[in-house]
């Protein structure tokens, strides 16, 4: 849902860097990294190749849900272009 038709981020839309992203091995460790309210394992990896001048913010995820936090979270103010993310998606185990 936060994927469009055409392979872009939606407005609002979090994500991680490449550098925080080989932290996490597991949907597990997704979800305690990144303090996730959904305690489903977050089982998907899709990598993003935004355009230079894409807006964005970044900063440290802090402890939430019961989850320490301590990741690199990144906001897409007003999402991506067109076919900035790869599909299919990676697949963690859980």
């Amino acid at each position: 849902r936060r994927i469009t038709e055409k392979q872009a981020l939606r407005p609002g839309t979090f994500a991680t860097t490449a550098q925080d992203a080989i932290n996490v091995h597991t949907g597990r460790e997704a979800i305690a990294r990144y303090a996730l309210e959904n305690k489903i394992s977050a089982n998907k990896r899709f990598s993003i190749a935004p355009k230079e001048g894409t807006k964005l913010k970044r900063g440290e995820v802090q402890p939430a849900y019961g989850e320490p936090g301590g990741g690199v979270e990144v906001l897409f103010v007003d999402g991506t272009c067109d076919f900035s993310v790869k599909l299919p998606p990676d697949i963690l185990p859980e």
